[in-house]
């Protein structure tokens, strides 16, 4: 079983699964939860991929819930026996609370680029899709927050803000911050208390049901 998680979370194109690949030179299994919905999708869908995941992502959680994804992803973590995870893409809150509630210890992390990096970043995807389209790149970042991306970096236990370097830099300033990460999350697991793991988890169940009721 899962003892220890790492949730990532982010606005798109903020460079979360190039953090998240740091954490699996360090012996982490890396999932993408939007890799989930790939799965069900038709073979046309793929050649449009923003409004393609964003169909089968309202789908899948109204036909099973809004933790579907986290619920998928945990138990093929537990058929391949795998101990360490880093779970790239928790987008709304009962992701995180289905987390909080199996792992040993979940650590959630928020990587944090600003919006001009990010938009830059879209605009030069070799698809061109966001290339020159404003428009676009709001409508994908307004489902992002649709879907609670924003309460879930409100939650995180801790920020890694991406700073304007270059490539090669970056890649070693998140070398050093995976490595962080890691001994972190070891101390968590060497002192980990059930009491207050389950105390995480019934704040954050209340803070899913005030949401709700407004």
């Amino acid at each position: 079983m899962p003892r220890i998680i790492i949730g990532i979370s982010g606005m798109p194109a903020s460079r979360k699964s190039l953090f998240a690949q740091k954490l699996t030179d360090l012996g982490y299994e890396h999932v993408i939860l939007s890799s989930i919905l790939r799965r069900r999708m038709k073979d046309e869908d793929k050649h449009n991929l923003s409004q393609a995941y964003w169909r089968e992502s309202i789908a899948i959680r109204r036909e099973a819930g809004n933790d579907i994804l986290a619920k998928i992803a945990w138990e093929d973590l537990e058929k391949s026996s795998v101990e360490r995870a880093v779970i790239d893409g928790i987008r709304c809150l009962p992701e995180l609370i289905f987390l909080q509630k199996s792992a040993d210890v979940f650590y959630l992390v928020a990587i944090q680029a600003s919006m001009s990096a990010r938009h830059k970043r879209l605009m030069s995807w070799p698809n061109g899709y966001y290339a020159g389209k404003s428009e676009r790149i709001a409508e994908l970042e307004a489902r992002e927050l649709k879907l609670g991306a924003g309460n879930v970096i409100a939650l995180c236990d801790e920020i890694i803000f991406v700073p304007d370097i270059a490539a090669d830099s970056l890649d070693k300033y998140f070398v050093e911050k995976a490595s962080e990460v890691n001994q972190t999350v070891n101390a968590l697991l060497a002192n980990a208390s059930m009491e207050v793991k389950l105390q995480r988890y019934a704040y954050f169940a209340l803070l899913w049901q005030k949401i709700e009721a407004d």
